[in-house]
């Protein structure tokens, strides 16, 4: 019974997502309101005790989410690097001047640009930035998106690495 409490949080969450009443943001505040509660009702002690292992819980959880949080603005900013010292190479597909301009623009976004800024911040990062590219280079739109996730294969330790 106590396991089936403590899922109660990641449950609730889940729950409002997939039934899109909240977003994600909402979902996980009230997630952890569920936590708190829990802790403050549940754990055993003083309150004191249950006031520091909710402190205690919340520290360790707010460290192991600042290491993922400050890769992906890494990436993100690396993203925001490239578009603005190379305006031209994210230019819309009417600038393109053909089609194999396209082609090159494509490549040059999945083995090149996508590979590196998932290699140097990993995330799946290398499919934001490859996006941002091939949407400017003429592709249809449902083919974005497997191109994309081609850049975060080539590397042994990417998103959809196999290393």
């Amino acid at each position: 019974m106590t396991l089936l409490l403590a899922l109660l949080p990641l449950a609730a969450a889940f729950a409002l997502v997939l039934s899109g009443r909240a977003s994600i943001a909402r979902a996980g505040c009230v997630g952890a309101l569920i936590a708190l509660i829990y802790v403050a009702v549940v754990t055993d002690g003083d309150a004191f005790a249950r006031v520091f292992a909710a402190a205690d819980s919340g520290g360790r959880g707010l460290w192991v989410a600042w290491q993922a949080i400050s890769i992906i603005i890494t990436g993100l900013f690396f993203q925001r690097v490239a578009l603005t010292a190379s305006p031209e190479a994210f230019a819309p597909a009417e600038m393109a001047a053909s089609e194999a301009d396209a082609r090159r623009r494509a490549f040059a976004a999945i083995f090149l640009l996508g590979v590196f800024v998932e290699s140097a911040s990993g995330f799946g990062l290398g499919a934001v930035a490859a996006v941002a590219v091939l949407q400017g280079s003429g592709l249809p739109r449902d083919r974005i998106a497997p191109l994309a996730l081609l850049s975060l294969s080539l590397v042994p330790w990417g998103a959809l690495a196999i290393g």
